[in-house]
């Protein structure tokens, strides 16, 4: 019988269903004189029987226990019994007055199952809203431990990343600087390079995770955020130049930390871009809903399958990109509310475009 009441814990609701269903039936076939008066009662008691079957069905399909099944059980009971209580006493009072009532305990049954209803509509929708409450704290604490483990690998990919690339950086510097044979100093260089690139991902990925981190948004001058980006990119490498065209002022509503987008956008044209060609950053306004942030190379352009990725949201072993910049592009322009595309530069090259959301300006 315990494994029944744990398969259905709303079984006992669906005895006090049917126990209606029957009373119904009993007044039915054992009524008094009056067919109508019986058939419109025995009717009453069936749709009240009816309905708390129907609050079984709908209960039985909450994730509920033994236990929860009990308490609504109890619940409805003494939902049922207040209304017993209160209709014993009005048909008291009636006959203290001298009223004389038939069929009082179709009255003190209706009243009971009536009240046995509202008690159950009460009981299922605070049952609803406890088991919501429980997902929604299994989720956090899901979200929470989750978000633990990543940060946790983020810190320790990063740190060992850098201490690792530091080594190997500094070992080739040495042979560099002691004028090996040509052939060596082409396999050091190659060495050298992509040991910058991990160096790259690394602070790629923090940057992400600090955009990741942190979604709040906020009002940016975009032409402050791309002046200072700019001039940060150019600290780096003094062998380029980037022209700009930019408005005194471009206010949008973006995350935080746009910054990283548009330096990306810009480290990522200044790398891949033809030697002694420019790179042009601009800002479009387009009053009064949005601003553009638009950065064109003369390059090789961006490989397809990295831009598939980008344009799918998802990565796998087929489609992916070299890297974490047009991630962290991407992601930062989405929770900015912003769209990125990417644009062939004629003849040669990509445009690659930020549009967000534009605020007034003071």
């Amino acid at each position: 019988m315990t494994g029944v009441f744990d398969r259905h814990p709303s079984l006992p609701v669906v005895g006090l269903g049917v126990g209606y269903l029957v009373a119904a039936a009993v007044h039915l076939v054992g009524g008094g004189n009056d067919g109508v008066a019986t058939a419109v009662e025995a009717v009453l008691l069936g749709l009240l029987g009816t309905a708390l079957l129907y609050g079984s069905v709908r209960l039985s399909r909450l994730d509920l226990d033994t236990h929860d099944g009990l308490r609504v059980f109890f619940w409805v009971l003494g939902s049922g019994l207040v209304g017993l209580v209160v209709a014993t006493l009005l048909i008291k009072m009636q006959q203290l007055e001298g009223v004389e009532l038939q069929n009082i305990p179709v009255l003190l049954v209706t009243a009971s199952g009536a009240t046995a209803i509202v008690g159950l509509g009460v009981a299922e929708y605070r049952e609803r809203l406890w088991s919501e409450r429980k997902t929604l704290r299994e989720q956090t604490d899901y979200t929470a431990r989750l978000h633990r483990r990543l940060s946790v690998l983020n810190r320790a990919l990063r740190h060992n990343l850098r201490n690792e690339t530091t080594v190997i950086r500094g070992y080739t510097e040495s042979l560099l600087d002691t004028e090996p044979r040509d052939d060596s100093r082409a396999t050091l260089r190659t060495i050298r390079k992509h040991t910058k690139n991990v160096e790259r991902l690394g602070n790629q990925a923090k940057r992400l995770n600090q955009v990741w981190e942190n979604e709040f948004t906020d009002e940016l001058d975009l032409t402050e955020v791309v002046e200072v980006s700019v001039e940060d990119v150019l600290a780096e490498h003094d062998d380029v130049t980037v022209t700009t065209d930019l408005p005194p002022s471009a206010p949008a509503d973006v995350h935080h930390r746009f910054d990283f987008a548009v330096r990306e956008a810009v480290e990522n044209a200044v790398r891949h871009n033809d030697p002694g060609t420019d790179v042009r950053v601009s800002i479009d306004r387009n009053p009064p809903d949005t601003v553009t942030v638009s950065v064109s190379d003369t390059g090789d352009g961006i490989p397809e399958d990295e831009l598939d990725a980008i344009r799918e949201g998802s990565e796998d072993s087929l489609v992916h990109g070299s890297g974490l910049g047009l991630w962290l592009m991407y992601w930062t322009v989405t929770m900015s509310n912003g769209d990125l595309s990417f644009e062939r530069n004629e003849p040669q090259g990509t445009v690659v475009e930020m549009t967000v959301p534009a605020t007034e300006a003071n």
